[in-house]
């Protein structure tokens, strides 16, 4: 496991941010559920590991 660096975290964030809209935009998610997953995305901080 490594830690995220900040420019490798800030582009995880935009595309789980962009996958999130892209979902709404289809319909497949309402608007509460696109708050709560951007909201979710933005929290997630260097402090997390991943494989």
């Amino acid at each position: 496991m490594k830690r995220l660096d900040s420019p490798e975290l800030a582009l995880k964030k935009q595309t789980l941010t962009a996958w999130a809209h892209i979902l709404y935009k289809n319909g497949w998610i309402d608007h509460t559920r696109l708050g709560k997953m951007v909201e979710l995305i933005e929290q997630l901080d260097q402090s997390k590991y991943v494989q």
